[in-house]
């Protein structure tokens, strides 16, 4: 089973020598004793499941289809990977992943990790190898899977995953969409981030992030990885500043425009409103607390959220020049 495994590897592979650091790419043969590895380049040929806390030591157990492969962590055997093996290679790169093969992977691996308690920030990029001898590896079957088989556990058939599809029009917005998206998973996340430190909570959020990116396409495609790096900013400064008591997610120049703003009261433009329509002066304060955020690449949304004014504002004074 090991020789099989290896023969699915591509001809040079992705290897992280340390955990969280930088890869770099190894022949096939050298890449065999590296703890963790990107076993795909073209084609998956796993649906993969990572495991923190697991309710038994016995992985295969856990399932309700039998894992090909379940590689333990050797000091803590209720963290594992599980690997299941695809009768029909699913191809993965950026050009077509809105194309149903692999939508339909990538939504049974969601529903997986939802049904199973699995880490819900696995990326599924870099994993653990079977093949290394620094992992626990226990190689229980070679027998292969449809993905119509692996979704029937999780009741998500192609017909159901097409209807809960994340595809886009290109009004709606790619950044707007995973926006709502990673918002939605984050919320109710609040006592992972009171746990954690901000560095910690913030690579779950990008994680996470990244997977839900995948997933939301429009006629441009997918969004580019940096885009995603600015949603998953916002939405992890959100929950952590707001949520922990840890303090604001504003700077010291937005929160004294925000105090300047609460002191004023009812004065609008430094002058007593008489009412009679809107007033003609533009708030300078607000469009430089505007221009700053929109330079750090917070969509608007996050920006009317933060400074508590409406997402129409925000558009109309991210068209005005100095």
């Amino acid at each position: 089973m090991l020789g099989n495994f290896k023969q699915l590897l591509p001809e040079f592979v992705e290897c992280q020598p340390v955990k969280g650091g930088p890869t770099c790419w190894l022949p096939r043969d050298s890449a065999m004793q590296i703890e963790r590895i990107r076993a795909h380049l073209n084609d998956r040929h796993w649906l993969m499941v990572d495991h923190d806390n697991s309710p038994t030591v016995q992985a295969h157990t856990l399932y309700d289809i039998e894992p090909n492969v379940v590689v333990y962590n050797q000091t803590d055997p209720h963290r594992h990977q599980a690997f299941w093996l695809l009768k029909d290679p699913v191809y993965c790169q950026p050009e077509v992943r809105e194309r149903q093969p692999y939508r339909y992977l990538t939504a049974i691996e969601a529903a997986y990790d939802e049904h199973y308690g699995a880490d819900l920030c696995f990326a599924r990029h870099i994993h653990r190898n079977p093949c290394a001898f620094i992992n626990d590896t226990d190689w229980r079957h070679w027998r292969t899977h449809t993905l119509s088989e692996l979704a029937e556990p999780v009741n998500l058939s192609a017909r159901r995953a097409k209807a809960l599809d994340h595809s886009i029009s290109a009004s709606e917005g790619r950044n707007n969409a995973l926006f709502d998206e990673v918002r939605r998973w984050a919320y109710p996340q609040v006592e992972i981030a009171r746990s954690a430190s901000y560095e910690v909570w913030h690579r779950q959020v990008v994680t996470r992030a990244l997977a839900m990116s995948e997933q939301i396409v429009s006629d441009r495609g997918a969004l580019p990885a940096r885009e995603v790096g600015y949603v998953a900013k916002s939405v992890a400064g959100f929950v952590y500043y707001r949520y922990t008591g840890a303090g604001s997610i504003l700077t010291p120049e937005l929160r004294a425009i925000k105090a300047e703003q609460g002191r004023k009261g009812g004065l609008i433009g430094g002058k007593v409103s008489k009412g009679g329509g809107r007033p003609k002066s533009t708030n300078w304060e607000l469009w430089e607390a505007i221009q700053k955020m929109k330079a750090e690449g917070h969509p608007h949304s996050s920006i009317a959220q933060d400074l508590k004014i409406s997402a129409s504002t925000v558009s109309k004074y991210a068209k005005i020049s100095k």
